[in-house]
Order: structure tokens, then C-alpha cells, then sequence
């Protein structure tokens, strides 16, 4: 026996290609089932973040119509179901294309988002639900996301859900009388055209002028938006040559675009005027050398309730040049300033800062550090990206961040960084009016995602509609 056993002992200590292997063949299953339960995991919390986001984005948006009386209760679980469906399409059509396996088949890819309770597994979502609190004039949805599984199924598990919910509220007329003046500050620069960034800003502003002036015409009596896209400069069509005046050499540009003005009144909001030295705005050599491409091709929007000029504006935008965005805040500013009510045509007029039931709010958005100036020919150049471009620019935009938060302004300063940098989230952080730690109100938006940029330009409205997210 124990010559037996040494040799048959031996015998396998020497084939031990063979015990790896069948260690190998025993194990892979505990490995692979492992593995899967991680990537699957994994692949569930990103999806259920993003869904979390379209159901809160449901949720304001809902709560905003019923607030404003665009709908009523009975449309209410309806018309949230269906921002749901519009908010997660995008978010599962993205994660389709990531996520190719076979997992989503055709058949997943095709199914209906909504999904019956059943064995079958596609990627979306069932048991929609919406209730409706009226002493608090709260809404809560709540969704299960479905998310089939790939190496989990092979132990059996095809299928891995999440429960959420939402709530929002808002405060039913207690505010019917408020005015809202909204300035949009948005980078339509050369970055935007990369990742589907310009889509989602188009998406993001369209989705917020159909909260504040609804097609039925109730906001507007009370609602008015401007708009200043920006790039190298802001195009200011018409208002044009009132800004750089008659006689100076930007009024004989080739475009209608502008840049700064220097001297004692650059970070002042002194309407323009011919007679009062430092007023003027510019058109730089820069510009002039360009008939089109240095001024963006969509000309600033004074404050307005035409929903249809604005959702055109937004349409046209497109994707190019480089960041001067200290000129945009400086005229997102100017929209909204009581000094400017003679620049801009009577219907425009911004209110009095004084005045009472009205509230002023500037958002600016830039997906990018600020990099281009033009005060003189130290930072100008040659339209270059020069290193004092950057602090030239940043400095300058921090001049009007301030001005604008004065408190005789009143204007409230929200901010939203899109995947833009950590330089940029400096800036835009300093240029908000600072949170509110006692109610936890928040200026600044970090939206590292094109769904992020959707749903901080929906909070920022829905809280100025006096709608707010409660979970």
C-alpha cells in the first residue's frame, strides 16, 4: 500500500497541470458568477442614478404645471408618466449603446420602457405610481427600473430591479402676483459641439421654456426670458451700433458683435451713450477680420413671454469658437439691469430693481475654463489662447458676478459648470450668490452629464416658480 501510495502521491505532484486545471474547472463558476454579480451591480447603480434623476426631473416638471395651473390633478399622473418616459429614454438609449451586449437584444432594445410584471426582463421600468398630497400640494412618483443581468444569468438571476420615488412640492398660489425676470447666460462655443453637449443645452432650455411660458399663455403675464448666447463675443444684431455708437471704428464691423469697454465705467451697468466718455462697447480688430465665426450666429434675445422666438433661437444654435464668457455675463446682466430699460424695446424693459413682487435671476452655464479677452493687446493677441487670457477673462467675470449680486441688483446668481473642469467649477462657484445653509437653497450646479445639465436647469426654474424637490 505505501508503495502504491508514494507512487500514485508522486504521480500527481508531478501532473500538476493537471490538478491546476481541474481547480480551475471547479472554480470558474464561483469566479465568473462573482465577477458578474460586480459588473451587474455596478451597471444597476449607474442606471438607477440616472433614472433617479429623470423621475425627480418628472416630478418638478409635473408639480411646476400643476402649480400654474397648465394642468389639473387628473392630467397630473398622465402628464408625469409621460416626462418620465422622455427623460428616461435618453438615459437608457445611452445606456444601450454603452452596455451592447446581449443582454439587450433587439428585442429589449425595441420593448416599450414601461414593463409589465412579468418573468420577462427589458431594460426600463414598471409600476409607475403618482399620489397627490393636497395639504402639503406635494406629488411623489415612484417607478421599479428593470435591468437585465449578463454573467449573474448564468447562476439564474436574469433580472435586477431598484425601487424609487420622488417628491416635490410647491406653493400653491401663494406667490400668484410674482413677476419673474430669467437672463440666460450659455456657451455656445466650440466644445458644445463634442459628446452631445449642444443637444443637451438645446434640450435643457426648451424643456425650461415650456415650464415657464407654458403653450397656453398662463405664465405670461408674469414670465419673461432673455437669452445671450456667447463664444469669442455676443452678437447684438439691431442693438448693435446704440452699444459701440456712430462714431468710433467698431461701428463700420463686419458683423454686429461686441466686445468690452474699458476705462471707469467697464464694470459698471451705465447705459451706453455717445456723450458720456467709457460708455461705449467695442467691436475688436479681432472681430473685424471675421465676417462670420467670431459672432455667433444667434443674436441676444431681451426679455421676452414669446415662447416661439425663443424655442427658434434655441433651434439655431451652434457649436463654435472660444470662451470670452465674461462678455456674456456682462450682458446677461445688462438684461436685467434698471439702468438698461431705455436700451432695450419697451415690451423688453427689465423691472425696476425696487419694485415689489418681482425676482431677477441670471444663470450662466459654460462647459469650460474662460479664455479669451480683448481689453488690450498684452491679452488680445492674436485671438490666441495667450496665459493671461484666462485670468484676464476670469478676472473680468468675477467683476460682474459681483455686480449683479450687489443688493439693490436683486438679482439671485445661479451657476452650472457642464463636465466643464475644475478651473471653470472655481469660477462659477465664486460667481453664484452663495448657498443658503439654513434652507439649503444651492446656486451653483455641478453637472458632470448631459443629463445633469437637463435637470440643474430644472431645479433652478421650478425653485424660481416656487417648486421645489422634497426627496
Amino acid at each position: 500500500m505505501k508503495t502504491s501510495f508514494k507512487t500514485s502521491f508522486f504521480s500527481l505532484k508531478k501532473n500538476n497541470r493537471g490538478s491546476a486545471a481541474l481547480l480551475m474547472g471547479l472554480f470558474a463558476p464561483v469566479v465568473m458568477v462573482a465577477v458578474g454579480s460586480a459588473v451587474d451591480y455596478s451597471n444597476l447603480l449607474r442606471i438607477t442614478g440616472k433614472s433617479k434623476a429623470a423621475l425627480d426631473s418628472a416630478s418638478l416638471a409635473a408639480a411646476t404645471e400643476l402649480s400654474t395651473g397648465s394642468i389639473d390633478l387628473d392630467e397630473a399622473e398622465a402628464r408625469a408618466r409621460e416626462l418620465f418616459d422622455v427623460n428616461l429614454a435618453g438615459v437608457l438609449e445611452g445606456q444601450q449603446q454603452a452596455f451592447n451586449f446581449s443582454l439587450i437584444s433587439q428585442a429589449h432594445a425595441s420593448a416599450p420602457l414601461d414593463q409589465p410584471a412579468s418573468d420577462s426582463c427589458n431594460l426600463g421600468y414598471r409600476d409607475f405610481e403618482m399620489t397627490f398630497n393636497p395639504e402639503t400640494a406635494q406629488i411623489t412618483t415612484s417607478a421599479t427600473i428593470t435591468v437585465p443581468t449578463t454573467l449573474m444569468s448564468v447562476a439564474g438571476y436574469d433580472c435586477m430591479t431598484a425601487e424609487l420615488a420622488s417628491s416635490a412640492s410647491y406653493r400653491a398660489n401663494e406667490n400668484s402676483d410674482t413677476k419673474v425676470e430669467f437672463s440666460f447666460v450659455l456657451d455656445v462655443t466650440g466644445s458644445m459641439g463634442n459628446g452631445g453637449r449642444l443637444a443637451a443645452l438645446k434640450e435643457a432650455m426648451t424643456t425650461s421654456i415650456d415650464i415657464l411660458l407654458p403653450e397656453d399663455g398662463s405664465n405670461d403675464d408674469r414670465v419673461r426670458v432673455g437669452m445671450v448666447p456667447y463664444a469669442y463675443s455676443v452678437n447684438l444684431g439691431e442693438w448693435h451700433k446704440d452699444a459701440v455708437g456712430s462714431n468710433t471704428a467698431s461701428a463700420s464691423s463686419a458683423n454686429e458683435c461686441v466686445t468690452e469697454r474699458e476705462g471707469t465705467n467697464a464694470f459698471t451697468d451705465v447705459v451706453p451713450n455717445e456723450n458720456i466718455s467709457n460708455t461705449l462697447y467695442e467691436t475688436d480688430s479681432a472681430l473685424r477680420r471675421f465676417s462670420s465665426g467670431a459672432c455667433p450666429g444667434v443674436i441676444i434675445r431681451p426679455l421676452t413671454n414669446d415662447r416661439t422666438d425663443l424655442l427658434e433661437d434655441v433651434d439655431d444654435f451652434r457649436a463654435s469658437g472660444f470662451t470670452a464668457g465674461h462678455i456674456g455675463i456682462d450682458w446677461g446682466f445688462n438684461l436685467l439691469s434698471h439702468n438698461f430699460r431705455n436700451f432695450w424695446p419697451d415690451a423688453s424693459a427689465p423691472a425696476s430693481h425696487s419694485a415689489e413682487n418681482v425676482r431677477k435671476v441670471l444663470v450662466v452655464m459654460t462647459d469650460g475654463a474662460f479664455n479669451t479677452a480683448y481689453y488690450d493687446e498684452t491679452t488680445q493677441g492674436s485671438l490666441g489662447l495667450a496665459r493671461q487670457q484666462f485670468s484676464v477673462s476670469r478676472d473680468a467675470a468675477l467683476q460682474f458676478c459681483d455686480l449683479a449680486k450687489e443688493e439693490d441688483q436683486n438679482i439671485e446668481v445661479y451657476t452650472v459648470a457642464f463636465r466643464a473642469g475644475n478651473s471653470a467649477e472655481s469660477l462659477l462657484r465664486a460667481c453664484a450668490t452663495p448657498d443658503d445653509e439654513e434652507t439649503g437653497e444651492t446656486y451653483f450646479f455641478d453637472a458632470d452629464s448631459n443629463e445633469g445639465l437637463i435637470i440643474a436647469f430644472q431645479r433652478i426654474v421650478a425653485k424660481e416658480l416656487q417648486v421645489f424637490l422634497t426627496q
